[in-house]
């Protein structure tokens, strides 16, 4: 492949990643398993929480504010997903509500997670890089079974082409929305991006020297 085919290909591979979306796109929603390995979920466990401390996502995916990260379940207050494997987020009246999850550089594409015990006052609002939300009730998903905490499910959100997920809020009126296992497919990271604009530059001056050569 010649210089000017190289330049042509890597510049239409960043404006692929960058190209422009429209603000009427939505997310869409299903019952589905992981999409890779799970992401760790880090910080202050209770009581302290992720109101007045940063708790994370995976390496740099995202943090989150208010909620509380626990490792096993407290009585009253928060049950430990069915299957969870390390930490899990509990947002709720005790907890915080909403829980906030705000992904980092430009988002992702998908994203699943376990949602336990599946009640009719937890709800989930999905915001793309767009700014439109979509608000989730577990009744979308699943047949609500209020208070019991031997169920759990996945779910996933996939955001349509040339979008990208920023934000996930969960919210409960009662004591606790407890989600766990969260993975994703692999996207971008902001590094790529760097490292393709150099790629470029490079490209661009070696063919020049030719040029002039």
């Amino acid at each position: 492949m010649t210089i000017s085919k190289s330049l042509l290909a890597t510049a239409a591979l960043v404006a692929s990643f960058g190209c422009s979306v429209s603000a009427s796109a939505q997310v869409t929603g299903s019952v589905g398993g992981p999409l890779g390995l799970f992401l760790a979920l880090a910080g202050p466990m209770n009581p302290t929480g992720c109101t007045f401390a940063t708790c994370t996502l995976g390496s740099g995916v995202g943090t989150i504010d208010k909620g509380r990260l626990y490792s096993v379940s407290v009585p009253g207050i928060a049950a430990k997903p069915v299957g969870t494997i390390g930490s899990y987020l509990s947002a709720g009246t005790t907890a915080g509500s909403p829980a906030t999850l705000k992904f980092s550089g430009l988002g992702l594409v998908d994203i699943s997670f376990m949602w336990g015990s599946p009640d009719t006052y937890n709800s989930l609002k999905v915001t793309t890089n767009t700014g439109v939300a979509t608000n989730f009730m577990a009744s979308a998903f699943f047949n609500p079974v209020n208070g019991n905490q031997g169920v759990a499910s996945y779910v996933r959100f996939m955001a349509n082409a040339g979008q990208r997920i920023t934000q996930l809020e969960f919210a409960s009126t009662q004591n606790a929305f407890e989600v766990s296992n969260f993975s994703t497919s692999v996207v971008p990271e902001p590094a790529t991006y760097a490292l393709m604009a150099t790629g470029l530059l490079a490209l661009g001056a070696i063919a020049k020297r030719r040029k002039q050569a």
